[in-house]
């Protein structure tokens, strides 16, 4: 009996360090999965981002490619060859930067765009090229403006699928998210910036070259093109969050105005100037051609900028998830470790020798003490009871306190739950800022109540409280304020926002029936205030009052706004 029981707790013994092991496994495995799939994530935004700064180089390379076209084009017989290997040596320095993109798409799980990539950009190029060589090969008294013109639109074409590359690469990429909008959406921005600052120059090229005027299309197209690109630099500063605004960031958005938007104006209105009186450019081809270059390499250095400070934090978020990973294996081996040797050591040093002690303890025991720990084994249902007594009691002050904050007869919020709201915003700085209110208040409800009575009158607050809650946010705040009137809190919420919401409401109001029995074509309406932001609640309820009189004075059921 004796050697039984031994090995009876012995048994238990074994597994229950069997139990702990596996619990500590099945904490520790999520944790290593889980640090470990952070870590790949964060790799493969690595390589995603690597694979944007590819394709943003190899942009700014193609555009560049028509500085050494532009000089063969312009080049004298005898120096055609000269420029002919420099265009040479410059494509292939292009067509390398196009196959290490496709490599880096690629690698970066990009395979559906990096396939794009091969079957219709370097075709394109490709043809865009061939076409150009054909034109440059012609003697320049049979080229034509129109062949010009056709040339410079296959360029775009091709810019035009490289730029739409670049777009989908990053909408796809793991990289989006709630935190990268602002990098991400500046990208997009300098996409556009350097598709304009190409174009400017596009519109006015083959009219130069031909020293013809230029018509009025190009000339509205040069001047809408350049009027999206300073809007496009000013929405730059616009969204860049303030903690990113360091002296870098700083200089390379002035160098875009000094060195791009004030040198196209200034040759935008020579030229057109110039073709206006029919005067002979002061500006030719090659020189703004090379101004073109010099604008969108000013824009790419700050995509770059973007594109590097982004792949900063990412190569950082790579370097902790992969010190968390080998921290959280270093930690499960330890633990392991250290319970392995746990249980060998209290099996035999501590758990054996307990178990004899037991054995001969419960040998000698007497029929009292068996009665006591029988009955002691009844505190644990004296737990239970009171955790049970706990839930009731804390599910009790929560009904309770709902009850305090809410109206009894619409079911929305009250004044103490107003009084709740007003002191949290308390502890913000210029809390009533963004904030919006909407003061209602039901036109007649006295003749309601003389002609119908009370009960209907309580029916009629029941339907303006449902029609309330019916047409706002979970995130808003209905209070009912007094016998028939109603406040609407909405935060963050724009003055036109603000009106329209109260319209909303006034209109789902005035054209449904109240749901009273023996009434079934009861209609009312309600006259609403508006005011959007203040110093404090009480100015921004006084201007909603003032607003609300307004509406009263002019002969109810309408809107009126305060902002």
């Amino acid at each position: 009996m004796f050697k039984l029981r031994s090995e009876r707790i012995r048994m238990h013994l074994q597994v229950s360090i069997l139990v702990v092991v596996l619990c500590l496994m099945g904490l520790a495995v999520p944790w290593i999965v889980t640090s470990y799939r952070d870590y790949q994530q964060a790799k493969h935004t690595v390589l995603e981002l690597q694979a944007l700064v590819a394709m943003s180089n190899f942009s700014e390379a193609m555009l560049a490619e028509r500085l050494p076209s532009n000089r063969l084009n312009h080049s004298p017989q005898d120096s055609q060859l000269k420029y002919q290997l420099q265009l040479q040596q410059y494509r292939n320095y292009v067509d390398l930067k196009l196959q290490r993109t496709i490599h880096a798409l690629q690698i970066a799980g990009f395979d559906e765009i990096a396939d794009k990539a091969r079957r219709q950009t370097v075709p394109a190029l490709l043809q865009a090229r061939t076409s150009f060589d054909n034109y440059v090969k012609q003697p320049r008294a049979e080229r034509k403006i129109e062949q010009l013109n056709e040339e410079i639109q296959k360029l775009f074409t091709v810019w035009d699928q490289v730029n739409a590359l670049l777009k989908q690469t990053l909408i796809a990429s793991h990289a989006y998210g709630h935190d990268t909008t602002n990098h991400y959406a500046m990208i997009l921005i300098t996409c556009d910036l350097q598709d304009d600052a190409s174009r400017i120059v596009s519109y006015i090229k083959a009219p130069l070259t031909f020293n013809q005027p230029i018509n009025e299309q190009q000339i509205s197209q040069t001047l809408q093109t350049y009027n999206r690109s300073k809007y496009l630099w000013n929405l730059i500063a616009n969204i860049q969050p303030n903690q990113e605004r360091n002296l870098e960031f700083e200089h390379l958005h002035r160098r875009i105005e000094t060195d791009f938007l004030a040198p196209s104006q200034l040759m935008i209105a020579t030229v057109l100037q110039e073709s206006k009186t029919g005067q002979s450019y002061s500006y030719s081809s090659q020189q703004v051609t090379e101004l073109a270059v010099n604008n969108f390499t000013v824009i790419f250095d700050l995509q770059r900028y973007i594109l590097n400070k982004r792949l900063e934090i990412v190569e950082t978020r790579k370097h902790d998830t992969q010190q968390v990973f080998i921290f959280s294996c270093l930690v499960a081996m330890v633990c392991l470790l250290a319970l392995l040797f746990t249980f060998f050591y209290a099996r035999y040093q501590v758990f054996l020798p307990l178990i004899l002690a037991r054995n001969m303890l419960l040998d000698l025991i007497d029929p009292e003490c068996k009665r006591v720990l029988n009955n002691s084994l009844t505190i644990i249902d004296a737990i239970e009871k009171m955790k049970e007594t706990l839930k009731q009691r804390d599910a009790l002050a929560f009904q309770l306190k709902n009850l305090a904050n809410t109206d009894a007869l619409t079911g929305v919020s009250n004044r103490v739950a107003l009084e709740e709201y007003l002191n949290l915003k308390a502890y913000q700085e210029q809390p009533f800022e963004h904030t919006a209110l909407i003061v209602l208040d039901i036109d007649n409800f006295k003749q309601v109540n003389d002609q119908y009575g009370h009960l209907v009158g309580d029916d009629v607050i029941r339907h303006i409280a449902e029609q309330l809650k019916a047409n706002v946010r979970n995130s808003d705040l209905v209070v009912r304020y007094g016998g028939d009137e109603f406040l609407v809190i909405l935060e963050n919420c724009a003055s036109g926002a603000a009106l329209y919401i109260a319209d909303q409401m006034r209109c789902a109001i005035s054209h449904t029936p109240v749901n009273v029995e023996g009434h079934p074509s009861l209609y009312v309406s309600v006259s609403a205030g508006v005011a959007v932001g203040a110093d404090s609640w009480k100015a921004l309820l006084d201007k909603a009052d003032q607003s609300l009189l307004r509406v009263k004075a002019s002969g109810k059921n309408a809107v009126e706004g305060n902002t």
